[in-house]
């Protein structure tokens, strides 16, 4: 009998003694099986959506929109059954932990077991496959999500980074919240949800990864039982956005009751090239950049600190994709502007006097060890299959890859991309400094 894989791949990393099979299953699903013993299994199950794609081409090439937090919405709503059981309470029951969450560009469903694998999996395939909505139960969440939008709305950092992307971005749909508002949830109904299952939900825009003490054959015969074989092509088209290379606005200011200022700094990156390839090697020189500017044992941060400008470390991170790249730095200080001065100071002084050398091998070390480190969790190893491979990238190439990375090619990242124009500051400053 047929295992209705269409193509097989086993990646390696010898030097790191790690591996894992890729399987496309003949209804369009990825599946990612990562062999580790390790006492609990972790499973995520991912859909191609998010809060990005509230704007789209349906298959005929015509604009669609969904009010904005539609995805997050619905991954609330996949958990309801026809049957009355809410599928946290199935898998409960099996000893088993079950969660989801809503991304820009994704939607997973989630769990962790330490027994009962083929009947958690084949739970999650099954919920997420067979939506279930009424009217009753769409109102019903509504409050519930509106009480959700409430709590991060008060909350001093969603804030602050809620309105650097705002500032950062004209019209991408990353500049918007990923649970929409209370008004443009006002809008899902069980009409809409099913047109967005129809259109996203299906298993050609899905991706299963799982790591534990399994093995493919498991993982596929559960996938063969829930999935049918026939292949559904892709019922949409991404939309793209045309930004200006520069921010929209260079500050973005409020006020709340906190006792001390909270900031976001955020850099916008257009520069996006269409090849996974270059994308990846990018992120790798990035990512060595954030943490030679920002990081605590630098110089820019410790001199932060020990003037008192800052009260602890800087929090800091790009990521890029197909469709969007930032990175963002965020941290307290009773004076935001001190801080983004001195950080646009130490840039400049970077371009003119050269990164130090020994700065530079010191973060290439810490970055592949960073990398390293990830993959002591089965939940960080899935989270990072399923990262590399949405953009196209494997996974075990990364710490080559870093290795490979050289002074010349992040020196010239420093300069295309840390440029004043491409970079904003977000505060949210406590009431009593209103003027």
């Amino acid at each position: 009998m047929s295992d209705h894989i269409i193509s097989r791949r086993v990646l390696r990393n010898a030097r790191l003694g790690e591996r894992y099979t890729e399987l496309l299953h003949s209804s369009g699903l990825r599946i990612f099986v990562y062999p580790k013993k390790c006492s609990t299994i972790y499973a995520v199950l991912e859909v191609g959506l998010g809060s990005m794609d509230s704007e789209y081409l349906d298959a005929q090439g015509n604009e669609q929109t969904m009010p904005e937090g539609t995805a997050h919405y619905l991954e609330h709503k996949m958990f309801e059954n026809e049957d009355g059981v809410n599928s946290d309470l199935k898998f409960s029951a099996r000893g088993a932990d079950a969660n989801a969450f809503t991304s820009y560009d994704r939607t997973a469903y989630l769990f962790n077991c330490t027994s009962g694998l083929r009947a958690c999996l084949s739970e999650l395939l099954r919920f997420v496959t067979h939506p279930y909505f009424t009217e009753e139960s769409v109102e019903r969440e509504r409050g519930i999500i509106a009480e959700e939008i409430r709590g991060a709305a008060d909350h001093p950092w969603e804030r602050a980074y809620s309105q650097l992307m705002k500032a950062m971005y004209k019209t991408h749909t990353v500049r918007n919240e990923i649970a929409g508002s209370e008004r443009s949830i006002a809008g899902v109904t069980p009409e809409l949800l099913y047109r967005c299952t129809d259109t996203f939900y299906i298993p050609s825009n899905m991706s299963l990864a799982v790591c534990g003490d399994v093995t493919p054959a498991e993982i596929l015969r559960v996938v063969n039982e829930c999935i049918p074989p026939e292949y559904q092509p892709p019922r949409f088209v991404r939309k793209t956005f045309d930004e200006d290379a520069h921010v929209v606005n260079e500050r973005a200011i409020s006020y709340m009751p906190v006792p001390k200022p909270v900031f976001y700094i955020g850099l916008k990156d257009t520069d996006i090239s269409p090849d996974p390839a270059k994308r990846i090697h990018k992120d790798a020189c990035m990512t060595l950049l954030f943490e030679l500017i920002f990081s605590m044992s630098g110089k820019l941060c410790s001199e932060l600190y020990e003037k008192g400008v800052i009260s602890y470390g800087l929090y800091y991170g790009y990521s890029i994709c197909e469709r969007v790249a930032t990175g963002t730095v965020s941290g307290e200080s009773e004076d935001p502007e001190a801080v983004f001065a001195a950080l646009l100071s130490y840039i400049e002084e970077l371009k003119a006097n050269g990164i130090p050398r020994e700065d530079f091998e010191r973060c290439r070390r810490v970055e592949y060890g960073n990398f390293v480190s990830e993959l002591d969790s089965p939940e960080n190893i899935v989270n990072m299959l399923l990262s590399f491979a949405d953009d196209g990238s494997e996974m075990l190439s990364y710490a080559q890859l870093m290795e490979s990375v050289t002074y010349e090619q992040v020196t010239e990242y420093l300069h295309r991309c840390f440029i004043k124009e491409n970079m904003c500051l977000s505060v949210v400053y406590p009431e009593d400094m209103q003027e």
